[in-house]
């Protein structure tokens, strides 16, 4: 099989057309936790990493330092920026077989205060694609923003398209387990 079917995402001006949007406050459950991620050790390997460069300025060097220094003597526990949701009945009403589940919620964060990137250990749960399904789709309602402290974007609803796409070979995605609820 050289192509199979995907899923494209569509930016929509109508906010009414969906449930699915990127940016604008969370729609989730009243038991809803919002991530948090320890950026401690994210943190100490910036530290280790400009003790170790060698090409900084001195000045620069000194001062970077001291910033890293200062931000590990405080609080190292960051919320994760609510990046948007995916009503995955949306989807599965195309008829595309995509190895999801037909109905759901996907909510996608991220760190975007301290925007720690690639895939080194210090990064790990900078990121969080968290997963509700339909029992706890029908109780979600727009979170309270006191509730919410993480950054707010522009409300972006979304649609769905099929497309096809190269069928390239990669590695097998395995199930994850019921008691796992966000990957990272």
């Amino acid at each position: 099989k050289l192509l199979r079917p995907s899923v494209r995402i569509i930016s929509q001006t109508e906010t009414t057309l969906s449930r699915s949007h990127f940016g604008g406050i969370p729609s989730v459950p009243t038991s809803f936790s919002f991530p948090v991620w320890d950026a401690r050790l994210y943190w100490e390997s910036q530290l280790q990493e400009t003790y170790a460069h060698q090409y900084m300025s001195e000045s620069y060097r000194k001062d970077r330092i001291k910033q890293l220094q200062s931000k590990l003597n405080q609080n190292t526990i960051e919320p994760l920026t609510y990046l948007g949701q995916i009503h995955l009945s949306e989807i599965s009403s195309l008829g595309i077989t995509c190895d999801l589940p037909s109905d759901g919620v996907l909510f996608f964060f991220y760190d975007l205060v301290n925007y720690p990137g690639g895939y080194k250990v210090s990064s790990k749960g900078a990121w969080r694609c968290m997963y509700i399904d339909a029992v706890d789709e029908a109780t979600v309602e727009p979170t309270n923003t006191k509730k919410y402290k993480g950054e707010l974007f522009s409300h972006c609803s979304l649609a769905f398209e099929e497309e096809w796409m190269v069928n390239l070979p990669g590695p097998e995605l395995k199930d994850v387990g019921e008691d796992n609820q966000y990957w990272y």
